[in-house]
């Protein structure tokens, strides 16, 4: 299996996400910032609601993290979208942000996100033809 890496640059730092598709579900972890740390986990299983593909969804955050909403949002568009469980772990810090940098920084992650998937897909198509 390979690992996928996909990078971005903020305030002079990097972003990254690690990648890997296991065939049977999707791991991310996305550090970055001053200070790349396991700050939450999120873990999401598809499923139909209402005739809804959705997920059901469970993070964990360590105290004094807010790293879990990445991690969700993550998580599920990952489960959705490639109807398999998916783990997305991480932690992003930099130091003294305001509220426009932190949305910087979460279209970054989902930037990354994106490029994960169309990774994934690449490769589930060439391997099915």
């Amino acid at each position: 299996m390979e690992i996928f890496t996909a990078k971005r640059e903020f305030q002079g730092k990097e972003i990254v996400l690690y990648g890997l598709d296991s065939g049977h579900g999707v791991y991310a972890v996305v550090v970055g910032g001053d200070r790349p740390h396991a700050g939450a986990s999120a873990v999401a299983d598809p499923c139909e609601i209402n005739g809804k593909i959705t997920a059901s969804l469970s993070s964990v955050a360590l105290p004094g993290h807010k790293d879990d909403e990445l991690c969700r949002t993550l998580a599920k568009r990952f489960s959705v979208r490639l109807g398999c469980p998916a783990v997305v772990s991480g932690g992003i810090h930099f130091d003294g942000l305001g509220t426009s940098s932190i949305g910087k920084i979460l279209e970054l992650a989902d930037e990354l996100g994106e490029a994960f998937l169309d990774y994934i897909r690449e490769k589930r198509e060439a391997r099915h033809g």
